[in-house]
């Protein structure tokens, strides 16, 4: 993967979208979850007694970056920028407590290109965060595949109300930068479900190759990429400095030598109202100008899509050029980057896809 993408500080969040299908409006495949089974080593044995199946009155938490997975009850998602031995990640969280037992499902997204699924040290990092994260001694591992992924299941002794001889169980899913993890902390000799829940972890994959035609919860928008994106929150900064949360999502392909970026900030009108329009999208600009340490080099007044809104050529710090697009519409501010280390790239057939195939949702 070219550095200067990650040196621009974009950063990732969650690999995979929800709802995001090929460009030929087909579904994009989910990714079953193997079946979690005992093996015959140990590793997950669990007790007979505990159910195969989840009381009817769970339900399902569908993560806007692509994952789902059943929780004892209603959750809302929690996000957090973590740093582990020298290695910072973004981490979306879901839990639920049970009379007897933890319900956490996470993601971890890491800086491109810093796990190979090619080898197994990226689940071991990521098994080693959570035996820090819940106290846990290592017993045992299965290594599994998910569907052509790196996965393992887990075992831990680890402490859950006041028993220090609790239990942990846990698999991981390697999805490019991204892991996803489903954990119950319960007793031992309790009757928790535990393989239904780990079964019920699911992720959106589309097939490579292929260019896919995104549209996230929220975003106001759909748009193509050649492959998933990866998801992170932001902040997006008004003309008069005030700081408004947002969501990037970013696809680059090691060796390509080109990166897309989309960020997506709801400001709403009642904000908007305070700005003159063109402030706000020479402000869009020279936030991304900032974040590489470069300049705005020329802008010019463009419409997409009936829209009006302005080109930008950024120049980094370092090499490369950054073509970029801004827009005010749908009560959103969009930003849409093309970096790359050679000028050429950023009007290339490739490159013209992207910004030709974003469109806006239409107000309902």
């Amino acid at each position: 993967m070219f550095q200067f993408v990650r040196t621009f500080g974009v950063l990732l969040a969650f690999v995979g979208v929800l709802g995001c299908e090929k460009t030929d409006d087909s579904k994009a495949p989910s990714v079953p979850n193997p079946s979690f089974e005992p093996v015959k080593d140990g590793t997950l044995v669990e007790p007979p007694e505990r159910p195969d199946t989840l009381p009817k009155s769970w339900k399902q938490f569908e993560s806007e970056f692509g994952w789902r997975v059943m929780m004892p009850s209603k959750v809302e998602p929690k996000f957090e920028k973590l740093t582990f031995d020298e290695k910072a990640f973004r981490l979306e969280i879901v839990s639920a407590d049970t009379a007897d037992a933890r319900y956490t499902a996470y993601a971890l997204t890491h800086n491109p290109g810093v796990w190979s699924s090619a080898n197994t040290d990226g689940l071991d990092y990521n098994q080693k965060w959570l035996a820090a994260e819940v106290g846990g001694v290592f017993e045992a591992s299965e290594k599994r595949d998910f569907e052509g992924n790196p996965s393992v299941d887990v075992r831990f002794t680890a402490p859950f109300k006041d028993n220090p001889e609790a239990v942990v169980f846990t698999r991981i899913v390697q999805i490019q930068d991204t892991f996803y993890l489903a954990v119950v902390q319960t007793l031992r000799d309790g009757k928790a479900p535990v393989s239904p829940f780990i079964k019920s972890l699911a992720i959106d994959r589309p097939k490579s190759g292929d260019w896919l035609k995104l549209s996230p919860p929220q975003c106001g928008c759909s748009f193509a990429l050649p492959e998933q994106p990866s998801v992170s929150k932001v902040d997006f900064l008004l003309p008069d400095g005030s700081a408004l949360p947002a969501t990037q999502y970013l696809q680059s392909t090691p060796g390509s030598g080109v990166g897309f970026t989309l960020t997506v900030a709801q400001v709403g009108d009642a904000k908007l109202m305070n700005f003159a329009q063109r402030d706000v999208l020479d402000s869009a600009a020279k936030q991304v100008a900032k974040r590489v340490d470069g300049t705005v080099a020329k802008t010019v007044n463009i419409k997409h899509k009936g829209v009006p809104g302005i080109e930008a050529a950024i120049k980094p710090k370092g090499p490369g050029v950054i073509r970029s697009q801004y827009f005010v519409t749908n009560q959103r501010v969009y930003m849409l980057e093309i970096s790359a280390i050679d000028p050429a790239a950023v009007s290339s057939t490739k490159a013209t896809q992207f910004l030709k195939t974003f469109e806006f949702e239409k107000p309902k």
